[in-house]
């Protein structure tokens, strides 16, 4: 691609038809082709293709831009309860000794707060709250008694390791 390179003093203008700058704007650019002037010494340089002034490269990277920021990777995204053990609206035969909650992010163990509630409403005692052993995604939770027959209710509340709050819960029942 050829580059027209064109040397203007501070003091001057360019013709508005063409190419325009003015020495008072911050981020000079040119209207047509989003070209930027770059400033060297007491001269300006603006380089442009030759050929094509068109607003079609500027429109495809704006647009570019434009969906790079609204595609959220999982850099963006909270700690979200992705598996846990039992999982939510299940139905099991036997008492569970721990609950295993898996999330889609590292969390901080230390941040994390399980609420357990019995179907009476009355909060079941927590022995522990520890995370699985070389797993930041994983949370292991130790009630202080044996399960009852009934439904549960697992509220939790986690900080993710990019210090982002995220809260819900499921339930699961044991059958007598």
């Amino acid at each position: 691609m050829r580059l027209v390179k064109m040397m203007l003093s501070f003091d001057q203008r360019f013709d508005p038809t063409a190419h325009r700058f003015a020495a008072d704007l911050k981020f000079p650019r040119c209207p047509r082709c989003c070209a930027t002037f770059r400033l060297i010494r007491t001269y300006c340089t603006l380089e442009t293709p030759a050929k094509d002034l068109s607003m079609k490269p500027c429109i495809l990277v704006s647009a570019l831009v434009a969906a790079s920021l609204t595609v959220g990777g999982p850099a963006f995204a909270h700690a979200h309860l992705t598996a846990a053990t039992p999982a939510a609206d299940a139905v099991v035969q036997a008492a569970p000794m721990k609950l295993e909650l898996r999330f889609s992010e590292g969390i901080e163990v230390t941040f994390a707060k399980i609420e357990i509630k019995g179907a009476d409403g009355n909060d079941v005692p927590i022995k522990s709250i520890v995370g699985a052993s070389g797993d930041k995604k994983a949370l292991i939770v130790t009630p202080a008694t044996p399960f009852a027959a009934g439904v549960y209710r697992i509220i939790w509340s986690v900080v993710s390791v990019d210090t982002h709050r995220s809260q819900g819960s499921y339930s699961f029942t044991i059958r007598p």
